[in-house]
């Protein structure tokens, strides 16, 4: 790799100071390269030497105004401070007004930063509104704009009354410190900018790209007293190509300072590089592939010349956890958002907690699903010794089908398990005392590095957040109690939301050793022979969408602020600068269409596949596609019927039997028959919100049975059903609550109501049909249970089922199930049973089994078997068909005898393999 920017100006340093620095300063675009820097310089200096002083751009213009630069955090309440002093119409709650002040903080930065005329700008854009949205013909639309044009009054007031207060406090935004200095100047009130200038014999700034007119003015100024130098990295494309946008900045730098401009490289003709990109699905794959990289390319394990960098920062610890052992150090430069940890995660569920609990004078409840992520969140279990409290609560919650938790059900819950006493917080009300949200998130904190201390366990990682998210927890409680305002637990949410989960968490740990992991901007001035690049996404890199903003792109644009164009462009030079240095370069992007960008590899990768080949013969481009051969997780997709798996589907047809249901699901999926019903593995229980279909059904067929119950063996009337229609309700009410015990609101209610329509309306339809009918029809059976037997291999295999009724009807024998899904006649009847054999029918299987077995058990001769679909408005009733023939005899039932044994035969075939269906619905292994 050719000699760095870092390198060359540590060379020109000690070439022109080669015996004191400690009187110089140096200005870096991040405390990261400075670091770098000092490590060059080290090389160069052989002995002993007190270093210069080494600042962020930041840090320096904080010097020299005198200001202290505050956070989002306090910039925010400030600007609600300015908004409650001057009255402003309407007076906002705080939880409303950070939105709004999210974006106004925003613009004046901007504003300043580009030393825009503010009162001018604010003129223009009434006037652009009032150009665009006037419209005489709609007098009401004009009262709307009114409204909206004193929004822009309001802008003007807000920005002279916020940085009159912040300066009279000696703080300031970035935008205003640039804007202050200006303002001194202007004024030839430079004394302290001397002073502190005074303490340098040189300046040098090194760096920096995107300059904004408050930057290049303040340059530009400092210049004047022959102490400042400044150096740019260029590489030569970026400067002679005009359409290259990587080089907009530098372009306008370099014909202005052509004489003076350090340094343009040609980096790219004649040069070797390999750039292999790769495509993968998922962003968990994305960083699978980063450890896979390590495995397979070993020069990749040069820590001291390899970079890791994540466009989406949000995939820092999947990244991290995919890094094989054997690489050593890692250092990661990029801060972690403090909304990714696993700590700001459950702030969240607890303000979802307590946001929609209902509370009353005399009690509360909890919605289940933020009390189920509330005790299942990593760092709540991670706090518990045994977990088996927890997993029981969260058992009976699932068990009970509870929607609303009680505080009661809470509060026993801990009394009976005292370790646990320290959630209890978390179920007081925080509404009427918001502050309670940060007690308890201290004392959860408390909690945790109590833990860490006994166990005796460090996590640097998990150490760093602790310690940040603590910080920040200090510091929203310092402005709650120095502001004068309450806040809304609202509000208190909101400020985690949008304030504090951006934040990011720096880590610590030695900068210079080891392979670096960065964001994109934490690469500046820095140059690594290897590269890997994750997340190389259209719409992550650039990311998509313009600027939030009260301030239309045109003016922005017209008054020297900073677009989405600008910002396309920094990111693009940050981009092909730190690849034009690497000479091995690996490209990973998503091909998923979840996630924050597109499926499409980023247009910066399209123009380096285009553009750099023209520059040498040397520069290789390679497309691979992320597919990883795992044996461990593919899923199997048939069973060997071993020894030992016959005998399992022998024990489970003789001692269990086989159901209609067990019976079709064989059919549809041999494999999974056998892991469902063979095995009985079931689908862990949930509690069921929507009332799911089989919960549905379950309530409705126990109502019917419960109604129809008085009348078993009795000649059925419409009369005689009509008598027990005043305990309907009730039965309706007990039936859905031993299932959804609390139903009054919501969806739950919604079901409820629905269960109650079926079968009111399936019942009086029965009425009107036995007030029609002719026949004379006896109830035998309500939720008959059917059993039969049949010998196959020398086995006495069990069939088993229910019918929800049986009739007697002048002789002919019914045998009626209740179904409320959607059944249609062509589902039960089929030309032959060797058609059933050919193509499965899974309602017409059950119906035909139940007949038979009602022949077996019943000693009926002749049977109708059929369906009553309850979504139907009316009540008809669809019958097994074979051929013609609705009503079944004994040749029938000989035939349905076959088809079973045939089944049965082919289950117990060792020959046979249990084959999966992957697209059957219990296929889930």
């Amino acid at each position: 790799m050719k000699t760095t920017f870092l390198q060359k100006l540590a060379k020109e340093i000690h070439e022109t100071h080669p015996d004191k620095l400690d009187t110089l300063c140096f200005v870096f675009p991040s405390k990261r390269s400075g670091l770098f820097f000092k490590k060059e310089l080290a090389k160069l200096y052989k002995t002993t030497f007190w270093a210069p002083e080494i600042l962020t751009i930041e840090t320096f213009v904080s010097q020299l105004s005198g200001l202290n630069l505050i956070g989002p955090l306090e910039q925010i309440f400030e600007l609600f401070e300015v908004h409650r002093e001057l009255n402003i119409q309407p007076q906002l709650p705080f939880e409303k007004f950070i939105d709004h002040g999210k974006l106004i903080l925003a613009d004046f930065n901007d504003i300043e930063m580009s030393l825009t005329d503010a009162s001018q700008l604010f003129e223009n854009v009434k006037a652009y509104i009032d150009i665009s949205e006037w419209d005489p013909s709609d007098p009401k639309k004009g009262e709307l704009i009114g409204k909206y044009f004193s929004s822009f009054d309001n802008l003007t007031l807000y920005y002279s009354a916020l940085n009159k207060r912040l300066l009279e406090q000696g703080k300031a935004y970035q935008g205003l410190a640039y804007r202050y200095l200006n303002t001194q100047v202007k004024s030839k009130n430079i004394t302290d900018l001397n002073a502190a200038l005074n303490k340098y014999s040189k300046v040098y700034v090194a760096g920096l790209n995107a300059l904004t007119p408050a930057e290049i003015w303040l340059f530009d100024y400092l210049k004047e007293s022959k102490k400042l130098h400044v150096y740019y990295e260029a590489e030569a494309q970026m400067i002679d190509d005009s359409d290259q946008e990587s080089g907009y900045f530098l372009r306008k730098f370099f014909n202005t300072e052509e004489g003076d401009f350090k340094w343009k490289e040609d980096l790219l003709t004649n040069s070797t590089k390999a750039i292999d990109t790769y495509a993968v699905n998922g962003s968990l794959a994305m960083a699978r592939m980063v450890g896979e990289l390590f495995t397979t390319k070993p020069q990749l394990s040069d820590g001291n010349e390899t970079a890791i960098i994540l466009a989406d920062e949000s995939l820092l610890l999947p990244v991290l956890e995919s890094l094989p052992k054997s690489i050593g150090e890692v250092n990661v430069t990029l801060g972690f958002p403090l909304g990714l940890t696993p700590f700001m995660s459950l702030a969240e569920q607890l303000f979802s907690l307590q946001n929609m609990a209902r509370r009353n004078e005399s009690s509360s409840q909890f919605y289940f699903k933020d009390v189920l992520k509330v005790l299942t969140n990593p760092v709540i279990v991670s706090l518990v010794t045994n977990s088996k409290p927890l997993e029981t609560v969260i058992n009976t919650i699932n068990a009970n089908n509870q929607i609303w938790i009680p505080e009661s059900f809470i509060s026993q819950f801990i009394n009976e398990n005292p370790e646990l006493k320290f959630i209890e917080g978390a179920f007081e009300n925080w509404k009427t005392n918001p502050e309670l949200a940060i007690t308890f998130l201290n004392e959860i904190i408390f909690q945790y590095q109590k833990k860490m201390e006994l166990q005796k366990f460090a996590d640097d990682v998990l150490t760093e957040q602790l310690y940040f998210f603590k910080t920040v927890l200090g510091q929203l409680e310092n402005y709650i109690n120095k502001f004068s305002f309450g806040l809304s637990l609202d509000a208190i949410r909101k400020l985690f939301k949008q304030i504090v989960s951006p934040l990011q968490v720096p880590f610590s740990g030695e900068p210079l050793a080891g392979i670096q992991i960065m964001g994109l901007l934490e690469t500046r001035l820095l140059s690594f022979k290897n590269v890997v690049f994750v997340s190389v996404n259209e719409g992550v890199i650039p990311s998509k969408g313009g600027n939030q903003s009260f301030l239309p792109y045109t003016l922005r644009n017209h008054f020297g602020i900073q677009t989405h164009n600008h910002r396309d462009s920094l990111f693009a030079y940050h981009f092909y600068r730190i690849l034009s240095q690497a000479e091995n370069i690996n490209l990973i992007y998503d091909t998923s269409s979840m996630g924050v960008g597109s499926n499409e590899k980023s247009r910066f990768i399209r123009q380096i596949e285009q553009e750099w080949p023209e520059y040498s013969d040397n520069i290789n481009f390679e497309e691979f596609v992320g597919v990883f051969d795992d044996e461990k997780t593919k899923s199997s997709t048939s069973i060997e019927k071993t020894p030992d798996v016959i005998r399992n589907i022998e024990n489970y047809l003789t001692q269990r039997g086989l159901s209609p249901s067990a019976f079709n699901n064989y059919l549809e999926s041999p494999y999974d028959f056998y892991y469902k019903n063979v095995l009985g593995i079931q689908e862990p229980n949930s509690v069921d919100e929507d009332v799911e279909h089989n919960t549905f059904g379950t309530i409705v067929h126990a109502c019917l049975e419960e109604f129809y119950k008085p009348f078993l063996n009795c000649i059925l009337t419409s009369d005689l059903l009509r008598s027990n229609l005043s305990n309907l309700d009730s039965i309706i009410k007990t039936e859905f609550t031993k299932e959804i015990p609390y139903y009054k609101r919501g969806k739950q209610y919604m079901s409820f109501y629905s269960v109650s329509n079926y079968v009111k309306r399936f019942i009086h339809q029965d009425i009107d049909f036995l007030k029609s009918s002719s026949e004379t029809i006896v109830l035998k059976g309500n939720e008959q249970y059917l059993r039969a037997s049949i010998v196959v291999n020398n086995l006495n295999v069990i069939v088993k089922g229910v019918a929800d009724r049986v009739e007697d009807r002048d002789g002919v024998t019914y045998i009626l199930d209740y179904k409320t899904g959607s059944v249609k006649a062509a589902d039960l009847s089929t030309a032959s049973m060797d058609e059933l054999e050919e193509k499965i029918k899974p309602k017409a299987n059950q119906v035909l089994m139940y007949a038979w077995m009602a022949h077996k058990q019943l000693n009926a001769q002749k049977v109708v078997s059929g369906i009553y679909s309850l979504r139907e408005t009316k009540m008809n009733l669809l019958s097994a068909k074979i051929g013609e023939e609705f009503v079944l005899r004994l040749n029938h039932f000989e035939e349905v005898e076959g088809f079973i044994t045939h089944v049965i035969q082919e289950m117990l075939n060792g020959d046979v393999p249990l084959k999966r269906n992957a697209e059957y619905q219990f296929a889930m292994f």
